[in-house]
């Protein structure tokens, strides 16, 4: 009911004029028509060519739909019927008012599944609709390039064909291996959606990493870098040990565990114990006084940087502004007080980690203390302290447990209802960790997008979509844009060395290398041959791109003019799910960068669930291949995928 009531704004008016006749049958659906019957042909379009079916044979006695449409789509792509050049006689060029929209560009990770499948269904049907209209429709397909997902995908792929990790293949035939898979996903996915029907001009495609959307990332990023808007800063992120990289809040699945859980971790031959809380003592200096301290996450106690109570907490107040003593380091650490701190947590003591915890950074930084960082890149224990070094977290958590019993501050473990972020790509624990990274400052443009909802200019379909807008926006922090990834846009950023002056470790965005040279050379006042540049290995967000799309899919920036003609688009139509990663970074770096909005209307649809009101990922493998539903297939085959 939702999907009919939020499309019939687009699927109510009459059209203008009817252009047709009854009299001859197997002609298609053409401009200026609102007939879908078979037996009409058009006085005002010409057919370049002509389908012939061979109908000699008896009449089916039950409907074949593989039969029946069969050679319609190949024939209508003949005839140009989904390019919007092709105009009917009876208008002129300059009366055809225009309609243009994007199909939300799959990612190549896989064919597309019937999520995908509902949102061309919405699309074709407008798509239609406004050609019936007598609309000049430009319906634009693409494909993204997906960052983590697919690189997760052929990292999986090698390993299971080749027994290689993509260490051990190396950084070039990788991407290879990655453009391959690419070569063949986009076409499959070209392929499954003219098996839907879908109306799209596929001669206008793009891809979200072709030499023109490169030119966009780099031109875009370099102009955000030059007006101080793009900045690099050391801060808290989501890391996944598994692949190594930061990853966006999206990728971060929040699991809600009720108590003792025994779980499997990427990584680990063994399944781990979560969900418990464990408790142990600090011995306070120049005391004979222990204070007992409640924690989830037992191995960063090797990073804390102090000890916390709230100052209304009558228990500890002698104990502010003491010491206490870490009993791996022998490190110095503060008790200190803060109204943040939950007296009613645990013991009401809070261990600080300001490297491995949101809130304790923020702590951290207030009360200006140590930050430590315990981790390696792959999730191991990075401190030489006892054998814990390289050895995974989880295994180390569990060897504190025995060696701080043994050292006689372990008191015992509880069962412990929490919530834990999982890396939605590998199922592996998610650990904040402080990394210097790429970072948009999205202040000013956040609240310019807030301000075009309240002005009207930008409305949503449903309209409550609005207060869940609103409320994002009240949140909104600076965008982490960089990745540790090899298949995306390499960072056109690049850090100064020159070993005679002052400026080693300076930035300097450029689109080449040549380009990076004379900009450091002209901003430090360098003799160019002093000077070496070395590009960030880092990509870009995958979001970062998508959020040009409706630039690049007009051929932004090297066709300049096609914005004048088809920016903004008329509408953009997608799931309600990426609301805020892609239509919300598409309104703000649309502004930023043309000074309007990229489109005024945007209609929201719901999600294909899986049994269990779960959303349909490939990733998850919970999905169905459209395919499958429109040739049918068996339970066991379809259980088998």
């Amino acid at each position: 009911m939702m999907f009919c009531f939020c499309i019939s704004k687009y699927l109510c008016a009459v059209p203008r004029r009817s252009y047709y006749a009854l009299t001859k049958p197997y002609h298609p659906l053409c401009y200026g028509s609102h007939s879908c019957l078979s037996s009409i042909s058009f006085e005002t379009c010409e057919s370049k060519q002509i389908l012939k079916k061979d109908v000699s044979g008896s009449y089916p006695l039950a409907y074949e739909p593989k039969e029946v449409e069969k050679g319609w789509y190949e024939w209508w792509e003949q005839n140009d019927f989904f390019h919007s050049e092709s105009i009917p006689k009876y208008q002129k060029k300059d009366e055809y008012p225009v309609f243009s929209f994007v199909l939300p560009p799959p990612n190549v990770t896989g064919n597309l599944h019937i999520g995908h499948t509902l949102t061309a269904t919405i699309q074709d049907c407008i798509a239609r609709w406004y050609r019936m209209k007598g609309y000049k429709v430009h319906w634009i397909p693409g494909y993204d390039h997906g960052g983590i997902a697919t690189q997760r995908i052929v990292e999986k792929k090698i390993l299971k064909e080749k027994k290689l990790t993509k260490q051990e293949i190396g950084k070039e035939d990788f991407i290879k291996e990655l453009n391959e898979w690419k070569t063949v996903t986009q076409k499959n996915i070209e392929i499954q959606l003219k098996k839907l029907g879908s109306s799209l001009d596929f001669r206008t495609s793009c891809f979200t990493m072709d030499e023109n959307a490169s030119k966009a990332v780099k031109k875009v990023f370099i102009e955000l870098y030059e007006k101080n808007l793009i900045y690099r800063k050391e801060k808290l992120v989501n890391w996944s040990s598994e692949i190594r990289s930061v990853i966006s809040d999206i990728e971060v699945d929040h699991l809600e565990v009720p108590g003792k859980t025994i779980k499997r971790i990427p990584g680990l031959s063994e399944p781990v114990v979560l969900g418990l809380l464990d408790f142990f003592y600090y011995p306070v200096l120049d005391s004979d006084e222990k204070i007992l301290v409640a924690t989830t996450r037992l191995e960063t106690m090797l990073g804390d940087s102090a000890l916390a109570v709230n100052p209304e907490d009558t228990r500890y107040s002698h104990l502010i502004g003491k010491y206490v003593k870490h009993p791996y380091t022998g490190d110095s650490l503060p008790i200190i007080s803060d109204k943040s701190i939950n007296k009613d947590f645990g013991t009401g003591v809070m261990k600080i980690t300001p490297g491995h915890d949101f809130h304790d950074f923020e702590l951290g930084e207030k009360h200006k203390l140590k930050i430590l960082n315990i981790l390696s890149d792959n999730g191991t224990i990075n401190q030489d302290v006892e054998n814990f070094k390289g050895k995974h977290r989880l295994i180390v958590r569990d060897l504190l447990r025995k060696d701080l019993k043994a050292k006689g501050l372990y008191k015992e473990s509880k069962s412990h209802a929490m919530s834990i972020p999982f890396c939605s790509r590998t199922g592996d624990v998610v650990e904040p960790r402080l990394k210097e990274q790429w970072y948009l400052n999205c202040t000013e443009m956040g609240e310019k997008a807030v301000e075009v909802v309240k002005q009207g200019k930008l409305h949503f379909i449903p309209e409550h979509h609005e207060k869940v807008w609103f409320e994002w926006f009240k949140h909104l922090k600076d965008w982490c844009i960089s990745r540790q990834l090899w298949w995306g846009h390499r960072i056109p950023a690049y850090k100064i060395f020159s070993p005679n002056s002052q400026v080693n470790l300076h930035w300097v965005a450029a689109g080449c290398h040549e380009e990076a040279i004379q900009k450091a050379s002209e901003k430090f006042n360098l003799n160019p041959s002093e000077i070496t540049a070395v590009q960030d290995d880092d990509v870009l967000d995958t979001w970062f791109s998508s959020a040009l799309y409706p630039l690049i899919a007009l051929g932004w920036p090297s066709k300049e003019n096609a914005l004048e003609k088809l920016y903004p688009l008329t509408l953009m139509e997608t799931g309600f799910d990426i609301l805020f990663f892609w239509v919300a970074r598409m309104v703000m770096l649309g502004q930023q960068i043309t000074g309007k909005l990229p489109f005024h209307e945007v209609l929201l649809h719901g999600m294909v669930c899986d049994s269990r009101g779960t959303k349909m990922t490939k990733s998850l493998g919970n999905t169905l291949d459209p395919l499958d539903v429109i040739k049918g297939i068996s339970l066991e085959d379809m259980l088998k995928r």
